[in-house]
């Protein structure tokens, strides 16, 4: 089954950069198939609606993978910290690191929205 959800366009393009990044370190032959045919879903949709096109796509997408990579390398630091029980600078300094990658992450995907006159817009809202 697949259900079919609608999304802002910076989050369409977030979300295949977050498949391509998975396509590269899945670990099995599952797990590559399993992002392999949501990526190629995701795909299609992009390329129906010609969000390559723009001239602003190459570099939203370009950051977007940096941005996303980032935090992928930042959750691996986080996940050998807590594995190892060790919350000391590198924990702390790391976890500092996330939410600012987070927020960049979102006025990326802002700028998407704006760039292509998304209809739906996601809204982060922090204290």
């Amino acid at each position: 089954m697949i259900v079919e959800v609608p999304v802002s366009v910076g989050e369409l393009i977030d979300k295949i950069t977050i498949l391509q990044l998975k396509h590269r370190f899945a670990r099995t032959d599952e797990q590559r198939s399993n992002v392999d045919r949501e990526l190629q879903l995701l795909q299609q949709r992009a390329d129906g609606v010609n969000l390559g096109g723009h001239p602003m796509f190459e570099g939203i997408v370009a950051e977007l993978t940096r941005v996303n990579r980032q935090l992928w390398d930042l959750e691996d630091v986080i996940r050998g910290c807590i594995r190892n029980q060790d919350f000391g600078e590198v924990y702390m300094n790391t976890a500092q690191e996330i939410p600012r990658a987070n927020d960049r992450r979102a006025e990326l995907k802002r700028i998407a929205n704006d760039a292509y006159h998304s209809s739906i817009v996601e809204e982060k809202i922090y204290d």
